[in-house]
């Protein structure tokens, strides 16, 4: 017998995004998604689109997401029941992107930035410099 601490280790993350006829539908929506056991970690604002081509007759809809933790096995369960559902127009579940919190290293400046930097370290700023000056410092970079 599998007890729940293990059947929580076998959890995955999901988003599942939807269009639903109106606000109220969400309902149903959340209503599967506690029949199979996820636990919702998050959920946007419900907010009413207009459909670029009419779905089952609708040219707007209510737009909303989901992420919510659950067993594989259950997703296949959660889709054919979703499909069924009258209220839910289309929905789309989907693993979600892995982000990465690892810090990036800053670039190193290019030799053209270090002598911009260095001019104007030096005292000299660009709005000192005639156009001609100009011209050959971007010839110079260009090179």
């Amino acid at each position: 017998m599998v007890t729940s601490s293990a059947m929580d280790s076998e959890k995955k993350s999901y988003e599942i995004s939807f269009l639903v006829r109106n606000e109220n539908d969400v309902e149903a929506v959340l209503n599967r998604l506690s029949r199979i056991g996820a636990e919702i970690l998050n959920e946007g604002n419900v907010s009413e689109i207009k459909l670029a081509y009419p779905i089952k007759k609708a040219s707007s809809a209510y737009f909303g997401w989901i992420y919510f933790d659950v067993v594989p096995e259950k997703i296949a369960e959660l889709n054919s029941a979703l499909k069924l559902d009258e209220k839910i127009m289309r929905h789309l579940v989907i693993t979600p992107p892995i982000t990465k919190t690892e810090k990036k290293r800053p670039a190193k400046p290019s030799p053209a930035k270090s002598e911009t930097i260095a001019a104007t370290a030096s005292g000299s700023t660009s709005s000192e410099l005639s156009n001609e000056e100009l011209e050959k410092k971007l010839e110079e970079i260009l090179k």
